[in-house]
């Protein structure tokens, strides 16, 4: 038993490995939010749903700050830089929920999933991030994966869904592309100017300032019928809202930008891919969704994409 949590203490000893591994578990609670997603949608309207989402989140990140913040969260909200992740974060969410009433939900993945390659140009042009033969192999075997795992191989799912649609959702992507790159500069700028920074703190601004932007869509259009809100005092429908708040939103994001100030921006977006991953093997132990072999090869190439980055 000694050996082998020393072996495991030797492997996560390295600031790198614990920005992996942080980065891993995030992936974990995210891609565990689809099922939980799509079992929520069946009681509430997408909009209504993130918006509640981010409210239950704000309110607990408000409520564990006391405990394991630092203090300086509602100073980080008067923060422009914290503004701007709060607004691009809210503005991905909201891209991707409107793209995909007009294209399907596997090509969609696919769109958001590209941000990775987005990622990789703009950590080297504004992170001076490096782009060696190893990390570009290592991109393309992921998009790879991503594809095989939405598309299950099949071609013709490129050409389904809308235009319009396809160009919202790719949007959102890009979005969140400029968001994880965006976290990263601010990480780094905080740490050479010597200043700690606490994960927890910054979760909690985040989610504050995402859940103040959606409200204006999720007034106009998914809260305007109050009838509709007779839903969301339902036990499933609460069920649903305290899990993604709290795992899938609170948590992963506290694992997100605690992992981000070890790792470099390029490979955090290869190794959330995992989010996929996850996502595929919760909806087969929660709902039944058999992993087709398309599934497993992709997966396979996700995992061997992060081993490549991570050398």
């Amino acid at each position: 038993m000694e050996t082998v949590k020393w072996k495991f203490n030797r492997l996560i000893s390295s600031d790198a490995r614990k920005g992996q591994l942080l980065m891993i578990l995030a992936s974990l609670a995210w891609g565990s939010s689809f099922p939980a997603v799509k079992w929520g949608l069946s009681f509430m309207s997408p909009l209504t749903f993130v918006f509640f989402r981010f409210v239950a989140a704000g309110l607990m990140t408000v409520g564990f700050v006391r405990f394991l913040g630092s203090g300086k969260a509602f100073y980080f909200l008067r923060d422009r830089k914290i503004f701007a992740l709060g607004l691009f974060n809210a503005l991905g969410y909201l891209f991707q929920f409107i793209g995909m009433q007009y294209t399907t939900a596997g090509k969609a993945s696919l769109l958001i999933n590209l941000n990775v390659i987005i990622v990789a140009i703009l950590s080297f042009l504004l992170l001076g991030e490096s782009m060696g033969r190893q990390k570009i192999l290592a991109i393309i075997m992921s998009i790879l994966g991503v594809f095989l795992i939405t598309t299950n191989g099949n071609l013709q799912t490129l050409w389904s869904g809308t235009f319009m649609g396809d160009m919202i959702v790719l949007l959102g992507g890009g979005v969140w592309a400029f968001y994880i790159v965006y976290s990263k500069k601010f990480l780094n700028s905080a740490q050479v100017k010597g200043v700690e920074i606490n994960s927890m703190d910054i979760t909690s601004a985040v989610i504050i300032i995402t859940m103040f932007v959606l409200a204006i869509p999720a007034t106009i259009y998914g809260l305007y019928d109050l009838s509709s809100l007779s839903t969301l005092i339902t036990a499933p429908a609460i069920i649903a809202v305290c899990y993604t708040g709290l795992v899938c939103t609170a948590i992963a994001f506290t694992l997100y930008f605690a992992g981000l100030k070890y790792i470099s921006a390029s490979i955090s977006a290869i190794i959330m891919l995992l989010e996929i991953v996850f996502a595929v093997l919760l909806a087969f132990m929660f709902l039944n969704e058999i992993p087709t072999l398309f599934t497993l090869i992709g997966g396979l190439l996700i995992g061997t994409a992060i081993y490549l980055a991570s050398k």
